[in-house]
């Protein structure tokens, strides 16, 4: 509630809340709580847990923790700066996107297979140097909880206190005896926008990725998890070559976060014909490797006259209700509710036929593909 509260960008004495504002944010206190949990899972593998991020030197970090660090200290930035302007709704935008979007969304699925790799999945006390990927996590959502104390002071305390439970605290008992991270604290040394841009890159590629297999799962039926992943650069000057380089270099962090096993990444003019998705202003194309046998023919068929219906029976809705509100006839006689309800219907309706047609696209793009 207080998350919820806090998260309004107009502060003022009273506040039109939205109970679906409040479910939101806590939901995200669930997400905080579940990334506190599997730090603590590997924490305990060790017969001598200390958070002691400082001891590893930042030229032995990986991209993505180089990349999460840097986030972690623009985060910081961003929260003293609206604590000291009183934008309470900064702050809490911040720190979300920070935990949901950048350490939970991409940096967990980065982390994973290295710390299962590092300490295994049995629960059993080990005896080797902690994994670096650990310290960062640990680092992060240390950072985090005490950004959060001043507006959710009580999960805050309590997931503090278990992720300290087995790590030496300096003595202090509670969080509020910490010093809030600032520019008194050592986060900041690792702000790195060079890291950060070569991120995006990669960030970009991932999202037209997925994007492009869940065309793939909603056009064919199954996922498309297995299926290889060609990334076009194409060749149009220095910036472009400088996505082949990223890419190439990321292209282990590319198969973390996608959990795929080939990426063929070709500095080539993109394909003509294939499932494809473009990003970084059109200059790298991704697409699906697939053959015949990656398609049933006879749920293809099923799908693509399913979808088809489907979009057809929409878009009659969808024609209907526009001619409506142009109607002099129909705007004089209803009321204002009718109306607005008509307008949200419509806005509904646009989104699922243009959802639907991207889907119709993509198979007449496969059937193409297969039957020429």
């Amino acid at each position: 509630l207080r998350l919820a509260l806090a998260s309004y960008l107009h502060q003022d004495d009273s506040i039109n809340m939205d109970v679906s504002t409040v479910i939101t944010w806590r939901r995200f206190c669930n997400k905080l709580w579940n990334a506190v949990s599997f730090s603590l899972f590997y924490q305990e593998k060790e017969q001598e847990w200390k958070l002691d991020l400082d001891s590893v030197p930042i030229e032995n970090l990986s991209t993505e923790e180089k990349w999460i660090l840097s986030r972690l200290a623009n985060c910081v930035e961003l929260c003293g700066s609206g604590f000291n302007n009183m934008e309470l709704g900064s702050v809490t935008s911040a720190i979300r996107e920070f935990l949901y979007d950048e350490l939970c969304g991409v940096y967990l699925e980065a982390c994973k297979l290295e710390l299962q790799n590092h300490y295994g999945n049995e629960a059993v006390v080990i005896i080797k140097p902690s994994s670096s990927y650990l310290q960062t996590l640990s680092f992060c959502l240390d950072r985090t909880l005490k950004l959060m104390h001043p507006i959710a002071p009580f999960v805050t305390e309590e997931l503090w206190q278990r992720l300290n439970s087995s790590s030496i605290r300096n003595d202090y008992q509670s969080i509020v005896q910490t010093s809030y991270p600032g520019h008194n604290d050592n986060v900041l040394k690792y702000r790195d926008e060079s890291v950060e841009s070569d991120m995006d890159t990669v960030l970009d590629v991932v999202q037209a990725t997925r994007s492009l297999r869940e065309r793939f799962r909603e056009a064919v039926g199954k996922h498309a998890s297995s299926l290889a992943v060609d990334i076009f650069v194409e060749p149009k000057g220095i910036e472009s070559s400088g996505f082949g380089s990223v890419l190439s270099e990321k292209k282990q962090l590319l198969t973390k976060i996608l959990r795929i096993e080939t990426i063929n990444i070709i500095a080539a003019e993109s394909p003509k014909h294939g499932l494809v998705s473009s990003c970084c202003g059109g200059q790298i194309v991704i697409r699906l490797s697939l053959s015949p046998e990656d398609l049933d023919e006879q749920i293809f068929e099923k799908n693509l006259k399913s979808f088809n219906a489907r979009y057809q029976k929409l878009h009659k809705q969808e024609l209907r209700i526009k001619g409506l509100l142009v109607s002099e006839k129909f705007l004089e006689n209803a009321g204002d509710e009718v109306i607005e309800k008509n307008k949200l219907k419509l806005s509904k309706l646009e989104g699922e036929v243009a959802s639907i047609k991207t889907v119709i696209e993509s198979l007449e793009i496969l059937e193409k593909q297969f039957r020429t």
